[in-house]
């Protein structure tokens, strides 16, 4: 019998610091930082499942003209296997993985991030019960994005969230969109913009990586995006 992987709900506080004229341009930036962040993250954590990372509003930096602070919240569920160099335990060896891959992501976003105030403050295990209080705050409406969706030749018409990614608010419908990883390290959830591209944040690190040149015929990584306003594209 194959022994299964028992799994620890894990927290961790991370502060963001981004350089941008706005805070919408700066909570897109975030988006991509904190993206890029979980992709690596499930690169190397072998097993990790429900890798979420909530934000809070940017609030300017006082000090810094130009600069906006983001505090994420990150949930993972480890498993008891998860390794790294020097750790004894599945919590200390999460630590480390999150704190490389934190080093390592704003190496990667030097220009965008302001990187002595950007660092992992905190993980920890979850406290029993806390995930249901999260879950039972009141949520804040959400802007809904209208998007013509092509699956398989049949074509749909829906409203996705604007904090949603184009992958999850069509999957959330119910649609049969293909993926598999969720974190821009394989191509499977690729589609073609065919109107709308406007309405996208530019192709990130993952998406140059993953797709190359077909960025230039219109596709894009669903799981890495999400829209501001309307957008067309299908899937084959």
């Amino acid at each position: 019998m194959v022994a299964v992987a028992e799994l620890t709900v894990l927290r961790s506080i991370i502060y963001l610091s981004v350089r941008a004229g706005s805070p919408e341009e700066a909570t897109e930036k975030a988006i991509h930082v904190f993206r890029t962040f979980l992709g690596h993250l499930y690169e190397l954590g072998v097993g990790v499942r429900g890798l979420r990372v909530d934000m809070e509003e940017p609030q300017p930096v006082k000090d810094a003209e130009g600069v906006w602070l983001f505090i994420g919240h990150m949930r993972a569920e480890v498993p008891d296997t998860i390794r790294a160099p020097g750790a004894t335990n599945p919590v200390d060896a999460w630590r480390h993985l999150v704190k490389d891959s934190w080093v390592r992501v704003t190496r990667e976003f030097e220009a965008e991030v302001w990187r002595q105030r950007s660092y992992v403050t905190l993980t920890r295990p979850a406290i029993p019960g806390e995930d249901q209080a999260q879950e039972e705050k009141p949520a804040e409406p959400k802007r809904l994005i209208p998007i013509t969706v092509t699956l398989k030749g049949q074509t749909h018409h829906l409203e996705i969230p604007e904090s949603e990614t184009l992958l999850d608010g069509v999957l959330d419908k119910g649609l049969p969109m293909k993926f598999n990883c969720k974190a821009g390290v394989c191509d499977e959830c690729q589609i073609r913009v065919i109107k709308g591209m406007e309405n996208l944040p530019p192709p990130n690190e993952a998406e140059h990586n993953m797709l190359g040149d077909k960025i230039k015929q219109g596709y894009r990584l669903s799981c890495q995006i999400s829209a501001k306003g309307p957008v067309e594209f299908e899937q084959n």
